[in-house]
């Protein structure tokens, strides 16, 4: 509230990307900044490719009335390739009201998976394994203990079959710990049998 005030008194605008946060597992979602106060100085982002599916190549920005023109014009200059096919779907999908039950579902689905590969990874790695970022989305990052570098971590970890992203710090900031490797998982795809067979051959590639 707070900053909403100040935006309205310094004429300025909050941009608001409110990532994945359909998907937070042990609480209620947060509000967003956008549906606090009424006419609030906010751009909303969101996108349906993570929502729904990736090649749902369609995302939104919930404008202020007094910039809708200005948006709307910005958007016809800048990219005409949204397919109004996929736009008609996604229109009725939500009219329609299939949208809430579908993310009551994968928020199910998607909080399974990320606790069965949190469990999984904590079984093989005990406290040499920490988890940050596991309270939403469809991915966390994991620091590991290991007397390896980086790249062999993630060479090891190719070899068996399992491809980890890679953390890109700010040149600025990185600051390699001696003993410690990050990696980030992500577990939205994987099924089940998948997920064991991932925290498996990590295992395996790191502690053998």
């Amino acid at each position: 509230m707070d900053l909403v005030a100040w935006a309205k008194q310094a004429g300025a605008l909050i941009l608001e990307d409110d990532y994945d946060s359909e998907y937070r597992y042990n609480e209620r979602p947060l509000p967003s900044i956008q549906g606090m106060v009424p006419d609030a100085p906010v751009l909303y982002i969101g996108t349906f490719s993570k929502l729904l599916f990736p090649t749902l190549r369609l995302g939104y920005l919930v404008v202020p009335r007094p910039f809708q023109d200005v948006f709307t014009g910005g958007k016809l200059l800048c990219d005409l390739q949204s397919s109004s096919i996929d736009q008609r779907i996604l229109t009725d999908f939500l009219t329609e009201g299939h949208l809430e039950p579908y993310v009551r579902k994968m928020r199910v689905i998607y909080r399974n998976r990320r606790a069965l590969l949190v469990e999984s990874l904590q079984k093989h790695f005990g406290r040499r394994v920490t988890v940050y970022g596991d309270h939403a989305g469809m991915h966390f990052l994991a620091d590991f203990q290991i007397d390896l570098s980086e790249q062999e971590a993630f060479e090891r970890a190719l070899a068996a079959g399992v491809r980890l992203e890679r953390v890109y710090w700010p040149a600025c900031s990185a600051v390699e710990r001696m003993g410690h490797v990050q990696f980030v998982f992500a577990f939205a795809s994987l099924s089940e049998t998948q997920v064991l067979l991932v925290a498996e051959r990590v295992a395996r590639a790191f502690l053998s």
